[in-house]
């Protein structure tokens, strides 16, 4: 259907107001005076309005405009909640309203939507920071229980290595007492079984001398040139000096001139063999020095004395026999020669002993 519209009615009536004349406007539908899009509601009946309008000035149209507006709706009914108009006019108002109102939701929505999108970053934040915080502290935690394991690490560590070294300088100290005993246990049976050698030794050169002793013609402790029995010669020679000894010896034997105590001198020597010197007071008690090639003991004396040690001359290893400290029989070797120093009486004191030695080669 064709429509009239507002402008072209309101034109209509302002050429009418010109002209001075009443004007016939025709009954306008509810779309006529609203302009937009046809809407499914009844129209009312049409009928003629005449506004007679002699005096009006052009600064009067607008009220004419409404009155006009006013009497082409007769049947105006009111709508709930909006005085003064029709159903129609409301929901054409609602229909007009309805894009403000999307518009409006779409922006409260577009508001809401914004403040639950800050809402939930402010949530995501607060979330991110105490996830942050709680790995922080997590972290923390596990930092001081890494720290606390590794210092009780480090103590159990020091206190392992701390026994660890007192057990090894125990088992050290306990293996070193064990070598020393070891040791002087060893010394001891090497002490022993060479004391039982030379023991084993000095018996075995006894039983020899006794039994060459036994062989040869016994030569006695106190040796004096003597009437040679018969059939046998008598091997020593009695000298004035000991050059001479030496000449039938064949080596010399340096002894002490004199001995205080014992004015007689006599020397004796045997071929080859032997020198002696018997140092005499004029009784039985005479000191006797010998001296003969070879090692062997060549004193004579096997009288068993209650005392043996050895001692050093200088560097001569002497073995002493005797009594009550004293020398009664002394023996030792030296460059390939065997010696002697005898009192088979009356022993010798330690110190003279020891001077005499030392006067002897």
């Amino acid at each position: 259907m064709r429509k009239n519209h507002p402008i072209k009615t309101a034109l209509a009536l302002g050429l009418s107001v010109t002209m001075g004349s009443a004007v016939l406007v025709p009954a306008m539908a509810q779309e006529d005076l609203f302009s937009g899009e046809t809407v499914n509601t009844p129209k009312p009946v049409k009928q003629s309005v005449s506004i007679n309008i002699p005096s009006l000035t052009s600064g009067s149209v607008w009220t004419a405009l409404n009155d006009l507006e006013a009497q082409a709706q007769p049947n105006t009914v009111p709508s709930p909640g909006k005085p003064g108009m029709t159903a129609e006019q409301a929901a054409e108002a609602e229909r007009k309203a309805e894009p403000a109102r999307k518009a409006a939701a779409e922006k409260a929505a577009r508001e809401r939507a914004e403040a639950e999108r800050r809402a939930a970053e402010q949530r995501a934040a607060a979330e991110k920071a105490a996830r942050e915080k709680a790995e922080a502290e997590r972290k923390a935690a596990e930092a001081a229980a890494k720290k606390a394991a590794a210092e009780k690490a480090a103590a159990e560590k020091a206190a392992r290595e701390k026994a660890a070294a007192e057990r090894k300088a125990a088992d050290e100290a306990a293996r070193k007492a064990a070598a020393e005993k070891a040791a002087a246990e060893k010394a001891a049976r090497e002490k022993a079984e060479a004391e039982r050698k030379e023991a084993e030794r000095k018996a075995a050169e006894a039983r020899a001398l006794a039994e060459k002793e036994a062989r040869e013609l016994p030569v006695k402790t106190k040796l004096k040139v003597e009437e040679p029995m018969i059939g046998m010669p008598n091997p020593f020679e009695e000298v004035a000096t000991q050059d001479e000894a030496a000449a039938i010896a064949g080596f010399t034997l340096a002894a002490p001139d004199s001995i205080p105590g014992h004015p007689q001198k006599t020397i004796q020597a045997i071929s080859g063999e032997l020198i002696q010197v018997d140092y005499s007071n004029g009784t039985d008690n005479d000191i006797l020095i010998r001296k003969a090639k070879g090692t062997e003991d060549i004193s004579g004396d096997y009288t068993v004395y209650p005392e043996t040690r050895t001692i050093y001359v200088g560097n001569t290893k002497v073995t002493v026999k005797g009594r009550a400290g004293g020398v009664n029989c002394a023996t030792w070797t030296q460059d390939g020669f065997s010696y002697a120093l005898l009192d088979t009486q009356k022993p010798i004191p330690m110190d003279e002993a020891r001077d005499l030695i030392r006067h002897i080669s």
